[in-house]
This record gives C-alpha cells, sequence and structure tokens, in this order.
C-alpha cells in the first residue's frame, strides 16, 4: 500500500457521518491518498474508518491514534485485520 507523502488530516467529529464521507470522496477527488482520523471522544475509529473505505475507491484510512487503552490488544488486532480485508489491504493502524 501507498499512502503517498502527503495525506489529511482531520478530527471529523463535529461532521455527521454523511458529512465525513462528502469529506473523504472530496479529499480523493483532489489527489490525496490517505485520510487519518483519530480515536476522540465520539466514533469508533475502526467502524468510522470501514464505513469510509466500503464508499472510496483508492483512499487509504489511517487510524492517528488508536487508543491501547480503550480495548485489549487482541480486540485492536482483530478489529484492525478486519477492516483492512475489506477494504483491499487500505487501513493503516496506528495505536499508541
Amino acid at each position: 500500500m501507498d499512502i503517498g507523502k502527503i495525506g489529511v488530516y482531520a478530527v471529523l467529529e463535529s461532521m455527521t457521518v454523511n458529512e465525513t464521507l462528502e469529506f473523504a470522496r472530496t479529499i480523493e477527488k483532489r489527489g490525496y491518498r490517505a485520510l487519518w482520523i483519530p480515536e476522540a471522544s465520539g466514533r469508533d475509529p475502526f467502524s468510522h474508518a470501514a464505513y469510509l473505505l466500503s464508499h472510496s475507491e483508492r483512499l487509504s484510512v489511517a487510524t492517528g491514534i488508536a487508543n491501547i487503552w480503550a480495548r485489549d490488544a487482541m480486540a485492536m488486532a482483530s478489529a484492525a485485520r478486519t477492516v483492512s480485508e475489506i477494504s483491499d489491504g487500505r487501513f493503516v493502524l496506528v495505536s499508541a
């Protein structure tokens, strides 16, 4: 997977999920290869990433960062593997 040298990091919590999809589609059309979404106080980053990836063609979605205190290592690895598999490898997990 090539996520490019320049991506977009965005906190999308103030948007509806439909607005986040339009945002993702817009940056994909503008040629960005990666959208980085943090785990904040709102949406689950794995579910949100899966939603965005299932409605995009080339865009990769990366967590920036998924909180290791929010889930155990096995759950995080399983979620990452599932989202990566359903998106043909366009998911990037960054955790801390």
